[in-house]
């Protein structure tokens, strides 16, 4: 188990430290902890502190053929881990680009 300095040093912040420490809590006898429980810990409060985005390097264009050039309105709402889960719309048009396939 890496020390609460070590923990520091590679960015976890106080919130995750503080939460793995209530829940192994406190023994009197020398104990093994999961380390899993330690990256539970971390990647609960990034799921709810750290926003994400996705985004494509090298994109290639795609014509959707059948849907009209005009601007289509697409409904989108955010993952429900957000503290404030967003709704909106969004316009999908027949020109749109995707990720290319990496080999």
């Amino acid at each position: 188990m890496p020390t609460i300095a070590a923990m520091r040093r590679r960015g976890y912040s106080p919130e995750a430290v503080r939460a793995f420490a209530d829940m192994i809590g406190v023994a009197k006898a020398n104990s093994w902890v999961d380390i899993g429980k330690l990256e539970y810990c971390v990647r609960d409060d990034l799921n709810r502190n750290a926003p994400r985005v996705n985004g494509v390097l090298r994109p290639i264009e795609v014509e959707l053929v059948g849907l009209p050039r005009r601007r289509c309105p697409m409904r989108r709402t955010s993952p429900p881990m957000w503290a404030s889960p967003g709704r909106g719309r969004v316009d999908q048009r027949a020109d749109l680009h995707r990720a290319r396939r990496l080999a």
